[in-house]
């Protein structure tokens, strides 16, 4: 489905993959919130051509997840870092790891670990009540439609 398609669809998810779907995009994110910031190392660690890479910086630069900023005063190189727009992202991308560590795990065992950072105490993410800060159960979360909600596509 292209991204012209996800904007006509009123729904949050659709609009969401219409910026972040494209399979390099939270790997990008991934990799600049624990750290990366220059082109040449997204292009090592990922393996991405330049070309490649340069429109999805760009594109995320265009949507405020990443902020091209000089290396140091009056360089031209430049450097990328994680908006907090993209830091909340990192929700989402616990979600895929501890999904993708049961589901695909590594012959090695774990890839991935999310620790609390002054204790070294495992998290792992969950459904929690706004209210109360509560977690819940998957199995007693219900998907509804919200007020806002339109089953027919935006034209």
């Amino acid at each position: 489905m292209s991204t012209a398609n996800y904007k006509k669809l009123d729904c949050p998810i659709a609009e969401s993959l219409s910026v972040l779907g494209d399979q390099w995009t939270l790997l990008i994110i991934r990799d600049a919130l624990m750290g990366v910031s220059s082109f040449s190392e997204f292009e090592r660690r990922l393996g991405i051509s330049k070309r490649l890479l340069s429109r999805r910086l760009t594109e995320l630069v265009d949507h405020e997840l990443l902020r091209r900023v000089p290396t140091k005063e009056g360089s031209t190189r430049m450097k990328y870092t994680p908006t907090h727009k993209a830091r909340e992202l990192a929700v989402v991308l616990s979600a895929f790891i501890v999904w993708g560590e049961k589901w695909y795990p590594g012959a090695g065992g774990e890839r991935y670990t999310i620790q609390e950072s002054e204790t070294g105490e495992k998290v792992v993410p969950g459904m929690v009540v706004q209210r109360t800060n509560c977690v819940v159960a998957l199995a007693d979360c219900a998907f509804l439609p919200g007020p806002g909600y339109s089953a027919v596509p935006r034209a």
